[in-house]
């Protein structure tokens, strides 16, 4: 799997010709590692959301440190409610969202809503959008 969101699109559906090219480079990389077993250095991947702060804030911890993200690009569901995310708040490797309710273990979050290229992914050190996720509990 590679990241292809923050890349420059032709049209709303298309990437442009560099964007492909980065695309493709990224795949490569990953070929690299799954099927060859070469050490690669991958883009920081979410190990652990957990819930802290009076159960009004859910920590994503990554392997490595990360930068940026904005409150339109995550969801939080709480049994049926969707519970707003306030604040975005990086640290190293931690990613701290503040919610406007309390939420209770398992509930799900998930990162990555946006089709604009130029929203405030979520980047690693060397400037690759990190992976997208969908409906992970947090503890």
């Amino acid at each position: 799997m590679a990241v292809a969101v923050d890349q420059p699109r032709a049209d709303v559906i298309h990437l442009n010709v560099d964007g492909y090219k980065t695309v493709g480079m990224r795949l490569a990389k990953e070929m690299l590692e799954h099927a060859y077993g070469q050490p690669i250095t991958a883009s920081a991947r979410l190990t652990q959301a957990r819930i802290v702060g009076n159960s009004r804030k859910i920590e994503l911890v990554y392997d490595g440190n990360v930068t940026g993200g904005s409150t339109t690009l995550y969801r939080v569901v709480n049994g049926a409610a969707t519970i707003s995310v306030t604040s975005v708040a990086v640290a190293a490797n931690v990613i701290t969202l503040s919610l406007h309710a309390r939420v209770d273990p398992g509930a799900l979050v998930s990162y990555g809503y946006s089709k604009s290229p130029i929203a405030a992914w979520v980047r690693d050190t060397a400037g690759t959008a990190v992976a997208a996720f969908q409906n992970v509990p947090a503890q």
